[in-house]
């Protein structure tokens, strides 16, 4: 078939990787890129980026972890070396699958490589500790955070730590992080009030809450604390039916969990 008009160029697929990566297309998006190196195009940062992009929103962890080796081993004239933006979107990626060891260890990785940690990526980390229920590594990620001169601890920071130490239970680490941001931190909002109720509903804990109401109701208003103590309720009582619907399942996912974290363990480093 005869082809009408120029051949693409570099400005026209890069028009076309932005939209896949709208539109969570990472399958043509990584096959665009190839196209863009048979044709020696040479891809930049921007695309490259434009495709962990895609895998992040694909959810496609292995796929945004292997382009993201490709281009520090490639040695194809000019070719990007990752920042810290294209970090960003693989970390999002291993978020999103709960890959939390990869996640911290991209970060090492970015920081032996003397990249500057960016707030996104610290954020997607510790979301992606959640997910495994690993309370004392997202304290530590706070923590090296707040030591970092160069970094600012916002509200999603503080949200996501306070939500992973609910998921976890640690009713106790999740109450001294929100008596800290009324105190010095981000203002805590409907989020934060909502992870901190669930917590101290799991644990038989709500007392607790009270030397905090007057703070919490000043910050949202009665209403809104009601509600995030509602949601926060309803939290705890759709955990408790999964757990009660998956046992068997879970303790099967464990097993295999377990043997993936001892195989992934020897990459977690500097946290």
């Amino acid at each position: 078939m005869c082809q009408h008009g120029p051949p693409p160029d570099f400005i026209s697929f890069g028009t076309v990787l932005s939209d896949c990566e709208g539109l969570h297309q990472w399958e043509q998006a990584l096959e665009l890129l190839m196209q863009m190196q048979i044709r020696q195009l040479h891809p930049d940062i921007v695309a490259c980026c434009s495709v962990l992009s895609a895998c992040e929103k694909g959810r496609q962890w292995e796929r945004a972890l292997s382009l993201l080796a490709e281009m520090w081993l490639s040695e194809a004239p000019g070719a990007p070396e990752p920042d810290v933006v294209a970090y960003s979107a693989a970390v999002s990626a291993c978020e999103k699958c709960g890959r939390w060891e990869w996640a911290l260890e991209l970060l090492a990785d970015l920081e032996r490589r003397g990249l500057q940690l960016d707030v996104v990526a610290v954020n997607a980390a510790i979301s992606a500790l959640e997910r495994g229920q690993q309370w004392q590594l997202a304290i530590a990620v706070l923590r090296r955070m707040q030591a970092n001169p160069e970094l600012e601890v916002d509200l999603v920071t503080y949200n996501a730590a306070v939500a992973v130490c609910s998921s976890s239970v640690q009713w106790e680490f999740a109450l001294a992080l929100v008596e800290e941001m009324t105190s010095a931190g981000p203002r805590p909002d409907l989020v934060t009030a909502s992870s901190l109720a669930q917590a101290l509903e799991a644990a038989q804990q709500w007392p607790k809450l009270v030397p905090l109401l007057s703070s919490l109701v000043d910050v949202l208003g009665l209403d809104l604390l009601q509600h995030a103590w509602t949601r926060g309720q309803r939290d705890v009582t759709n955990n408790n039916d999964n757990i009660d619907n998956n046992d068997d399942n879970s303790n099967d996912n464990n097993n295999n969990d377990n043997n993936d974290n001892n195989e992934d363990s020897e990459y977690i480093m500097g946290y």
